[in-house]
């Protein structure tokens, strides 16, 4: 039957058809052709630390993967918050994506200008890469007698952090509670900073990533006091637990993941999804990670966000009852 011949109505028929299938080829183009250009994952903190080696360690075998540049930009400022607005602000088509971090969850009841919902606002790529935390203080010091001191002259503590609001200063909060002994934060501008002055006695301790304080504490040069945590860490198997020195409440660890903006299309971040969390369970990658004290969860990584909300409930009581207030 030609053209001319067909009835006027299988003719509609046939145009519809062939309209609407032009209509969704552009979208099908860009499923199959995703990624065709680099990829940027936003570091909100500077290099050498957890979440940079996280997204250095997951972004090059993930650039074999999808056979695309993967870029690393360290934008950091205001806690996370800077490079999260930048990620906010960007298409969401899986081409600039954040290494987000435990802040996600901690910023909105610190921040009044955080106005984002880590649950809401973003998707998830990754299981958390967990960063298990350690008190550490100058070698010439103890839990006890830093402890006991403060509490009999009154002179508090002095517990360094690299910032206002991170995990290391709600965590030398936990302890301030729990131990009802006299305590006094001071930030300083990054973990180096603050190590140096705990090393050189300038600060009585500290709670850091195992990952940065663990050649310290080889090295004779930190001494470690105890892991805010529900087991001993196996980096660290002579320093006791929380509940093992008396303060089984404190209870802190950090993770790091990676993250697209909510909206991005789902073949997208299924892709992403995949290949990362394949990457993951490689055993070269895994082992980069644990050699650096870093530690892949079992999660999946929508368990992982349907987690996020209760985990910013959390922090929202402790911020709370330790009246955090950041400006």
């Amino acid at each position: 039957m030609t053209r001319d011949s067909c009835p006027p109505q299988m003719l509609r028929r046939r145009l519809l058809g062939t309209a609407l299938a032009a209509v969704a080829l552009p979208g099908s183009v860009r499923a199959a052709a995703y990624p065709d250009r680099a990829l940027t994952i936003i570091c909100p903190f500077v290099a050498g630390g957890p979440s940079d080696i996280t997204a250095r360690t997951i972004g090059e075998p993930l650039r074999a993967a999808l056979k695309q540049a993967v870029l690393v930009d360290n934008v950091t400022g205001a806690g996370g918050l800077v490079a999260t607005r930048k990620v906010l602000v960007a298409p969401a088509d899986g081409y600039t994506l954040l290494l987000g971090a435990s802040y996600l969850v901690t910023a909105p009841s610190l921040y009044k200008n955080a106005n984002f919902d880590a649950a809401r606002d973003f998707i998830p790529l990754s299981p958390p890469v967990e960063s298990p935390l350690v008190f550490v203080c100058g070698t010439q010091s103890n839990l006890k007698t830093l402890i006991d001191g403060a509490k009999q002259t009154g002179k508090p503590l002095t517990v360094a952090s690299p910032g206002a609001g991170t995990l290391s200063h709600l965590g030398a909060e936990m302890l301030r509670l729990a131990s009802s002994s006299p305590i006094v934060h001071v930030p300083y501008r990054g973990v180096g900073p603050a190590l140096t002055d705990v090393i050189g006695g300038n600060a009585d301790l500290m709670l850091d990533g195992v990952s940065s304080s663990l050649p310290h504490i080889r090295s004779g040069r930190l001494k470690a006091l105890f892991v805010p945590d529900g087991q001993r860490n196996p980096l660290l198997p002579d320093t006791p637990t929380g509940a093992e020195v008396g303060y089984p409440t404190v209870k802190v660890r950090a993770w790091n993941a990676i993250f697209a903006r909510a909206g991005t299309p789902d073949d997208v971040v299924n892709l992403l999804t995949a290949s990362i969390t394949k990457l993951l369970a490689k055993p070269e990658v895994r082992g980069a990670l644990t050699a650096r004290g870093l530690e892949p969860s079992k999660l999946t990584p929508s368990a992982f966000r349907s987690g996020l909300g209760a985990e910013a409930a959390h922090w929202n009581r402790v911020i709370h009852d330790a009246r955090i207030t950041i400006e």
